[in-house]
């Protein structure tokens, strides 16, 4: 755009402002207050928050916005029958300037955060409600958050109310309303005292730990650190006041948060975990707390089945956590709880036949199966998603003797999962879906196996490029070594010899000795130093949690919200 252009523009604006200035100079002193209030919104309103706020009748906004005057715009709303206004932007500057103090500006903002507190109050415990929509709402809420932040005019449950809706729209915006969320509840803990009101301090506790697990900005495994102090915090004020149910809650959620620990010693978090979930079952248990029982069970399995080490008996420990939850779930009463429960059955049956040869096999197609009654694609496409992806994971883990045609039906089984998963939407389940195609197509001798290898390389790339995407080191380090793989069986040495080295060095950071040794065997097998075969690494433990672990929140919320609310 050409100066001159911009100069126009601007001349428009400001002959468009002025226009506004002199409709408003007609209306009466009264109706100026009301408009002028209207700068405290910062995007589109309804009836309701116009009267509340403004002080005024619903009529005088209609008069407004259907007069040629253009004091009101309308805009286009996505609840049905629903209409919604807006202050032209060319008057927002001046109209916010316009009330006769300070302390009637004060009082116009309060009265606006308090409307918006008062509407989350009456809709706490669900994300869209007749009585306010968060998303639509979102600018409005995040405004009545700030508000209180910066002035003395805020109680408890107000502010309160307001960080608990910034938990439920982190789908928007994420981290702008996570960060503002924590400071909500900060400024409530601020307000309480732990020794008077044990519950209610423990649930803000438990809501910050959420928006710390939560958070994009920083260091991930400094924001899961701080959610398992918070969540511990939770516990112990639990506990000094006799609160057996939400301590064993607490217990829960910081197994969980153990478990995706992005640094550490990777068994170390996994035991941590397991001894929080087990500590948990001392209070939920079958007879008394079904539910939670099996959503305990449930994460006690996954833990199980990440193990490293010991495999035969973790995995043997996970079965008999997945039968207990079917104790409880029904496919009757909890039909997405049972499919989830036999899809992780078939995960663990999987596992278990890569040790002890082909005998559990049929038993994993059994339980994949039972979850794919209930995990039908066009009702439920990313549970369908993910059965497809454990029938994949099946058949590649079939011993070599029995391979045959079993590598192309776990092809055609990852190319099911990726008809829904997308990198876009399901970027980790993406990402790993095409890490296990990349090995099936690593190992499959049949057909064209350079075209085979070359192909394998694109899945492993992109593969990397999700694992580098969402910071994840133990999965970008096994997905390296894999594209060395494929690399060094088509003669590139050199480069996969490099891959080979980032990898590793990885894996030293990360201490995981046991990965370390094998991509040492893999480089002297490119370097010819040694004779031996090639060890792709078909599904990352850490990221099981992608192949079971996301499919348990629709168990584990049903037993315990991530986020609390009164």
């Amino acid at each position: 755009m050409s100066s001159e252009d911009k100069s126009d523009g601007a001349l428009i604006r400001k002959s468009e402002a002025n226009r506004l200035i002199s409709e408003f100079n007609l209306l009466t002193d009264q109706n100026k207050t009301a408009y002028i209030r209207l700068s405290v919104f910062p995007c589109d309103f309804d009836r309701d928050a116009f009267e509340a706020v403004c002080l005024a009748p619903y009529q005088r906004l209609q008069e407004w916005a259907q007069e040629e005057s253009g004091l009101i715009e309308l805009v286009a709303s996505e609840k049905a029958g629903e209409i919604r206004y807006r202050l032209p932007e060319s008057v927002r500057t001046w109209t916010a300037e316009g009330l006769d103090s300070a302390d009637e500006t004060l009082e116009n903002q309060v009265r606006f955060a308090r409307y918006f507190a008062c509407l989350l109050q009456k809709s706490k415990g669900t994300e869209r409600n007749e009585a306010i929509d968060l998303y639509l709402e979102l600018e409005n809420i995040i405004t009545a958050a700030n508000i209180f932040l910066t002035t003395k005019k805020r109680n408890f449950p107000e502010i309160w109310h307001v960080g608990l809706a910034l938990t439920k729209i982190v789908s928007i915006k994420s981290d702008r309303c996570l960060l503002l969320a924590i400071e909500c509840f900060e400024s409530s803990l601020n307000a309480m005292k732990r020794s008077i009101s044990p519950e209610n301090w423990g649930k803000t506790q438990n809501n910050i730990a959420y928006c710390c697990m939560n958070l994009q900005f920083g260091e991930r495994d400094k924001n899961v650190r701080e959610a398992i102090s918070r969540y511990e915090e939770a516990a112990n004020a639990y506990s000094e006041r006799g609160l057996p149910e939400l301590w064993a809650d607490s217990q829960h959620r910081i197994g969980l948060a153990y478990k995706v620990l992005p640094l550490g010693d990777f068994n170390t978090n996994l035991r941590n975990g397991i001894r929080s979930f087990l500590a948990a079952l001392k209070v939920r248990t079958l007879t008394e707390y079904p539910q939670e029982f099996a959503a305990l069970q449930i994460s006690l399995g996954c833990a199980y089945l990440a193990l490293e080490g010991g495999e035969e008996l973790n995995y043997s420990n996970a079965i008999l956590c997945f039968e207990a939850a079917l104790k409880a779930y029904t496919k009757q009463n909890f039909p997405r709880n049972w499919a989830i429960s036999h899809h992780n059955l078939g995960v663990a049956y999987s596992r278990l036949q890569s040790v002890d040869s082909n005998e559990y096999f049929e038993n994993a197609l059994e339980h994949f199966r039972a979850a794919l009654e209930v995990r039908i694609k066009d009702r439920y496409p990313e549970d369908w998603a993910q059965t497809q992806f454990g029938l994949g994971n099946a058949y590649l883990s079939i011993s070599k003797k029995r391979w045959g045609t079993h590598l192309q039906d776990a092809i055609k089984f990852y190319h099911d999962a990726l008809s829904v998963f997308t990198e876009q939407d399901n970027p980790n389940n993406w990402g790993e879906v095409q890490n296990n195609l990349g090995v099936s197509l690593l190992e499959l001798t049949a057909g064209n196996r350079t075209a085979n290898l070359e192909a394998s390389i694109e899945c492993f790339n992109a593969a990397l490029r999700v694992a580098k995407k969402e910071g994840n080191q133990r999965d970008w380090a096994i997905r390296q070594n894999n594209f060395g793989l494929a690399l060094s069986a088509l003669g590139r040495k050199s480069k996969a010899l490099e891959k080979f080295e980032e990898a590793r060095a990885v894996y030293r950071q990360l201490n995981c000795e046991a990965n370390v040794k094998i991509v040492d065997a893999h480089i002297k097998l490119a370097q010819g130093r040694d004779e031996g075969r090639l060890y792709p690494v078909r599904r990352s433990k850490s990221k099981l949690k992608n192949i079971v672990y996301t499919a348990l929140d629709y168990s584990i919320s049903a037993a315990i919200a991530f986020f609390e609310y009164f």
